[in-house]
């Protein structure tokens, strides 16, 4: 599976739905009370919210999303904790201790 198909297999996980990308990724804003909007900027308002910080420009948004996830750049994120209760960083989902923690979790 590529990059962008773990991701979005990651914000399924979180919204429930099975869409296209972008209907997946719209899905989950809804569900976390990410205001209505484009795509890039409820990306926007979405990685500020994850991440607890107020980017101005989405690319280094997603760079700062990518780092905390502790990939190069977004493009090489794939799995990820999509939920809002913050980034995964090392040891996220993806990672053996992150997986057990997505698998395990009852929340």
């Amino acid at each position: 599976m590529s990059q962008q198909g773990l991701r979005q297999a990651s914000v399924r996980a979180e919204s429930g739905t099975t869409l296209n990308y972008e209907g997946d990724w719209h899905a989950m804003w809804d569900g976390q009370g990410i205001a209505a909007g484009p795509f890039n900027q409820r990306m926007l308002l979405y990685i500020n919210e994850k991440l607890g910080v107020t980017y101005t420009e989405l690319n280094g948004a997603m760079a700062a999303l990518a780092a905390d996830e502790g990939v190069d750049n977004f493009s090489s994120l794939g799995s990820f904790d999509a939920s809002l209760g913050g980034g995964a960083g090392p040891g996220g989902v993806g990672s053996p201790v992150g997986l057990l923690m997505a698998i395990t979790s009852t929340a």
